[in-house]
């Protein structure tokens, strides 16, 4: 199956529970926390690619596998799921140990989690999209995030521009 085909049956199986209350599920632990749902974890891994999803991230290209070939991205809810924030792949994103540390305890987490919300659900309806869906390959990224990463470009140094574009043209070539 194609991966954005596989990511519009986990997607649509994630939005039927939530439709029969089942999202508000408890799971057993030393305490008591919502349970979290896999399907929509794989989902979000699966639209990553094994990049980070944080436009702002510096390494984004880094190999984030494990000495398996098993992926070292974490899925963050970006409001808390704890606190009640939706368990869906729009509302979720993939981040590098680094952007995840700082979006979870890093002094501008509040801001950091205001830039991302609006990159999920970006992500998450271009995966889900038709037009994407029937080129049969995966969907570009957003114009915002490119706008955001040209932005981010124009601040370095020529030096750290020069790394930064050789780094990207590696990646996409």
């Amino acid at each position: 199956m194609p991966p954005q085909e596989r990511y519009r049956q986990l997607r649509r199986r994630v939005e039927e529970r939530e439709a029969d209350g089942r999202h508000e599920q408890r799971a057993d632990t030393a305490g008591s926390r919502r349970a979290r749902d896999r399907q929509a974890r794989e989902a979000v891994l699966l639209r990553s690619e094994g990049r980070c999803e944080n436009p702002w991230c510096f390494l984004p290209a880094l190999p984030y596998q494990t000495a398996a070939g098993g992926s070292l991205m974490e899925v963050d809810h970006i409001d808390d799921h704890a606190r009640g924030g939706r368990d869906h792949p729009s509302a979720m994103i993939a981040l590098c140990p680094n952007c995840h540390a700082n979006k979870t305890r890093g002094a501008g987490r509040a801001a950091l989690r205001e830039h991302l919300r609006p990159v999920a659900r970006e992500l998450d309806a271009a995966w889900d999209s038709d037009a994407a869906r029937a080129k049969g390959g995966l969907p570009p990224r957003s114009k915002t995030v490119l706008e955001q990463c040209a932005t981010l470009l124009a601040s370095l140094d020529d030096a750290d521009r020069k790394w930064a574009l050789a780094s990207l043209t590696d990646r996409f070539e």
